[in-house]
């Protein structure tokens, strides 16, 4: 997504001298946008509900930062499913269910008001 706009803002530095700037594009990442975290958690939950296990935040923090294949093995590993499920099938089970939900989430709170601020009244369209 990105916006495409000349804005003069004065502004003033770090020491305290009056200065003036120009911004020309705004660009923002569609991940940053939408609210999808709470996606993953719900899918992973239903994941391990099928071999009766529960997803816990200690599970989640242990994943948390890592690449999608080693967020994956750490995933079947640490709960023991390992033997059922490997960490390649169940990146693409979760990425079935995930693309099902994203279309629902919600934007994140303070997006609209970034995305209003930098587009209005300069702009006549704001592109996603």
């Amino acid at each position: 997504m990105f916006v495409g706009l000349r804005m003069l803002y004065n502004c003033i530095d770090s020491i305290g001298n009056k200065i003036s700037l120009y911004i020309s594009w705004v660009f923002f990442q569609l991940h940053y946008a939408a609210d999808t975290e709470k996606f993953y958690t719900e899918v992973q939950e239903i994941i391990l509900a099928r071999y009766n296990k529960a997803f816990d935040w200690s599970l989640k923090a242990k994943m948390m930062g890592k690449k999608a294949i080693e967020s994956a093995r750490i995933f079947v590993e640490e709960t023991g499913i390992s033997d059922s499920l490997s960490a390649e099938d169940f990146l693409v089970e979760r990425e079935a269910m995930l693309q099902s939900l994203f279309p629902t989430s919600d934007l994140m709170p303070g997006f609209l008001y970034c995305k209003n601020y930098f587009a209005w009244p300069r702009l006549d369209s704001f592109r996603v």
